[in-house]
C-alpha cells in the first residue's frame, strides 16, 4: 500500500498562505487535469483510490452536471411524448409546468413539515 499526498503550496509559491485566491485556482486547475488520469488508472490486479477537498468537490460537481443533463433530457422526451400522445401543445405545457412545480413544493414540504433545514449538494444526486 502507498501513499502519495499533494498539497500546497504550489511551486513558485512561499506558503500556503502566500497569495492564496492565485494558488487555490492553480492547484484547481492541476487537480482538474490530474483527475482524468486517476479515473483510469485502476485494473484489474490495481485498486487506485484517490480523495481530498478539490478533487471530491470537482467529482461530485462532475456528477453533479451529468444527472442533471440526464433529468433534462428525460423531461424533454416526457414532454415530445405526451405532446405527441395529447397533440395539444397546451396541455403538454400545463403537465409539464405541473411536474416543474412539484419540486419546489416537495422541497417546501421537507423543509418546513418534517423540518430538515439543510439540504446539501449531494441529496440533489
Amino acid at each position: 500500500r502507498s501513499d502519495f499526498y499533494f498539497s500546497r503550496p504550489v511551486d513558485g509559491y512561499q506558503d500556503e498562505f502566500d497569495r492564496q485566491g492565485a494558488q487555490d485556482a492553480e492547484y484547481k486547475a492541476w487537480i482538474e487535469g490530474l483527475s482524468g488520469l486517476l479515473e483510469g488508472g485502476s485494473s484489474d490486479v490495481l485498486l487506485l483510490t484517490y480523495g481530498g477537498a478539490y478533487i471530491t468537490d470537482f467529482q461530485i460537481q462532475k456528477a453533479l452536471i451529468h444527472d442533471i443533463v440526464l433529468s433534462l433530457g428525460g423531461f424533454l422526451s416526457i414532454a415530445v411524448f405526451m405532446l405527441l400522445h395529447m397533440r395539444s401543445s397546451f396541455l403538454t405545457a400545463c403537465a409539464m409546468l405541473e411536474i416543474a412545480i412539484s419540486f419546489p413544493a416537495a422541497y417546501f414540504f421537507h423543509r418546513t413539515v418534517m423540518q430538515v433545514t439543510y439540504a446539501g449538494i449531494l441529496q440533489f444526486l
